[in-house]
């Protein structure tokens, strides 16, 4: 039974629809009437209320009947044939709280800081880098494409100034060339600061990397660049209490003026590197106070600062990093000196890694240390000091630096080739293990007058540090020369259980030596020289027995030497190195010491697995048949 009220309403529906078919403009009346056809069969209705034997009458499918059918139709449609709303998605329903976290790791991810040291090769590269950066005011990174999204998530941005509390300023997207682009630039900053409310704040910029290639940047960009770096630096400077991550890259010009560094009591990390365009601009050191910052854990300035850190513990401070870069003008002169140095490390005594440009003191301060006071730094585990770009007065402050120091963890060591420098004794005083050492020769290697001053060679001084690394697996040598006498002690030589004394090199050992030096000699032989050639020059490439006694003992000072020096390693990288003498002899040596070294070549006791030359005198070597051999089966050999 159908209930009185749908019986009514449909009776009023297509009393109605009659009533207006009937007074259509212009309408006839049909000869004929369909009794079988009812208004709601005719509107598509399953339901019927009207007396079976009412008539209706027809009409032809004008234009107006078509739009009267379909308003019918819209009435007449029942409520209960309405399809049920869609269900809101999952990310719709999802909770404020998790929506915060999920924005956050995108604002992360997307606004990352930039990389300290720019990428290796053309400076081009590294503006490319910089260009691929996002920048906070564009509205397809986080937040400002979230927000679009929904009402929820809108409000869940706009509810959260975490996510706007990372600020991020590359070039050249945002570069202004008017002053009401720059207007706006201005109260984007500062609306955007506004919005993070009191949240820490994370910084990025990078600009100006055009300044180095006058070619890349046109004097209209360079003013523009400059200004808008300088507004982002007086806008984040009034927010220096919040600064929590700070990442600066400028070639733009230098910012004494704008911006003063101190007073960060939340900084964690900071790294700056606003290096001016030319020498002209550069008025001094910058001042970095770091005295307020107890939280500090990352530090890294690529500059000419002058850091104070006045008597504040930096329990946290694990990383630092203090140079000047390749491309920094006046690289040999800087603030950075040895007393810095030491109250750095009197400081933070949690330091893991220490990376330092440290130049001559200037000044009349001393360290003064009661006798038998070190600092020890037990979480150290890499240690690089620069020294060898700079004055020579420099070697003796670092040895008395070095004297100091007690490393027990350390790993990894970049030292400049003096002899000034007492290695030995700081690894039997830390009791260290080293695994990864890289040696910086360019003194030695051009000021030939500094040979004089010495009683040993380098060489001779870099084994004798080499000897008290027996767990070393990497070593670098830049601008090294290469002696016959270094390459012959870097030979592996089998050692037999028959030798009694160790001071006195055996027979056994000494042919074992010459017969494989004698084969690699003979693979020397075949690359481009016939057996003839072979027959009148063979003397020169032979290893004596000779030469192998004084690769085996030293009577230098009557100690004996370790035949084996670091026979671990697994890495050797030669940059820009010379060989004390182009001749066959250097060759066979090399290829000896190569054969009795690399892993997997038959007769080798090495696990050598890298060796690379880089810009040194190896030309020859390529050619070698046997080279040729180890490339081919997967050896990692590299000559350029």
């Amino acid at each position: 039974m159908i209930p009185w009220f749908l019986s009514l309403r449909e009776t009023f529906k297509a009393r109605f629809r009659v009533k207006m078919v009937r007074t259509l403009p212009g309408h006839k009346p049909p000869s004929r009437f369909v009794p079988s056809q009812s208004p709601q069969a005719w509107c598509g209705l399953h339901t019927t209320s009207l007396d079976s034997g009412s008539r209706l009458q027809s009409f032809p499918p004008t234009p107006i009947c078509r739009m009267a059918r379909r308003t019918i139709r819209k009435i007449a449609r029942p409520a209960f044939t309405h399809q049920p709303r869609r269900r809101p998605s999952v990310a719709q329903t999802c909770p404020i709280d998790v929506l915060f976290e999920i924005f956050e790791l995108l604002v992360s991810v997307e606004t990352d800081l930039p990389d300290f040291r720019e990428p290796q090769g053309d400076i081009r590269e590294a503006r490319t880098v910089v260009r691929a950066l996002p920048n906070s005011f564009s509205r397809r990174f986080a937040p400002q494409n979230v927000s679009q999204v929904c009402r929820q998530w809108r409000y869940a941005v706009q509810h959260c100034p975490s996510l706007w509390a990372r600020v991020a300023v590359h070039e050249p997207a945002d570069a202004l060339y008017d002053a009401d682009d720059m207007e706006r630039f201005y109260r984007k900053i500062r609306d955007r600061l506004v919005l993070s409310g009191k949240a820490p704040l994370t910084l990025s910029a990078a600009v100006g990397y055009g300044f180095l290639d006058f070619r890349l940047c046109a004097n209209e960009d360079r003013r523009y660049i400059a200004e808008m770096f300088r507004i982002f630096l007086e806008l984040a400077g009034h927010e220096r209490h919040r600064w929590k991550r700070v990442s600066f890259i400028s070639f733009a010009s230098s910012f004494e003026d704008a911006i003063e560094l101190r007073d960060f009591p939340l900084l964690e990390e900071l790294s700056l590197r606003l290096l001016p365009p030319s020498r002209y601009e550069w008025n001094g050191p910058m001042g970095v106070d770091l005295s307020t910052c107890t939280e500090l854990a990352s530090l890294k300035l690529d500059g000419d600062f002058d850091v104070s850190f006045g008597d504040t513990p930096l329990e946290k401070l694990t990383h630092v990093e203090i140079f000047r870069h390749e491309r920094s003008p006046e690289t040999p002169f800087g603030s950075f000196d040895v007393v810095h140095a030491f109250n750095l490390c009197r400081s933070a005594p949690f330091l893991a890694v220490l990376i330092l440009d440290v130049y001559p003191n200037i000044s009349t301060e001393v360290i003064t240390i009661e006798f038998g006071e070190f600092v020890c730094l037990s979480h150290l585990t890499e240690l690089r000091i620069r020294t060898a770009d700079k004055h020579e007065d420099v070697v003796d402050e670092v040895s008395d630096f070095l004297d100091l120091l007690e490393l027990p963890s350390l790993r990894k060591l970049e030292l400049e080739l003096a002899p000034e420098f007492d290695v030995e004794e700081l690894i039997k005083r830390s009791k260290c293990s080293i695994t990864e050492f890289c040696i910086d020769g360019s003194r030695f290697l051009f000021e030939r007058d500094r040979h004089l001053q010495y009683d040993i060679s380098a060489g001779h001084c870099l084994l004798e540090w080499l000897d008290l690394m027996p767990d070393l697996q990497s070593l670098s040598m830049h601008e090294f020369e290469l002696t016959t006498d270094f390459v012959r002690w870097l030979i592996l030589i089998k050692e037999h259980e028959s030798v009694e004394d160790n001071s006195t090199p055996s027979s056994s050992s000494s042919e074992d030596v010459t017969d494989r030096s004698e084969e690699a000699t003979s693979t020397v032989f075949k690359s481009g020289r016939t057996e003839d050639e072979t027959a009148t020059i063979d003397e020169p490439y032979k290893i004596t027995i000779t030469d192998v006694d004084e690769a085996v003992s030293s009577h230098e000072e009557g100690e004996d030497r370790d035949l084996n020096v670091c026979h671990l390693l697994k890495r050797i990288s030669l940059h820009q190195c010379e060989l004390s003498e182009s001749s066959p002899k250097m060759d066979s040596l090399l290829v000896a010491m190569l054969s009795s070294r690399l892993k997997g070549v038959e007769g080798s006791m090495g696990k050598l697995e890298e060796f690379y030359s880089l810009d040194s005198d190896m030309d020859d070597m390529p050619d070698v048949e046997i080279v040729v051999k180890w490339i081919e089966s997967g050896i990692r050999l590299v000559f350029t």
